[in-house]
């Protein structure tokens, strides 16, 4: 399914509450914005080091084990915090 389908497919009562509940915790929106939001995260939690989960969907010609946009994701949120 690609990204477009996924956002046009609606979800049940118990999917949108999952995804409402996990919105509180996700950093969402771009590279300059994510970026302060990863430092007060790390300051609040007094922490050196964060683990990302980078979401980004794929295009069905990419192959199965790769994941560029991911890969990209990362390398544009690194560039941000230099």
């Amino acid at each position: 399914m690609d990204p477009k389908e996924a956002l046009a497919t609606p979800l049940d009562g118990l999917g949108e509450q999952m995804v409402a509940d996990m919105r509180t915790r996700w950093i969402i929106g771009t590279p300059d914005a994510a970026a302060p939001e990863l430092r007060r995260l790390a300051e609040r939690y007094d922490v050196d080091e964060v683990m990302l989960v980078p979401v980004a969907g794929s295009y069905e010609r990419e192959p199965l084990d790769a994941t560029p946009g991911r890969v990209q994701t990362v390398e544009l949120l690194a560039q941000a915090l230099a």
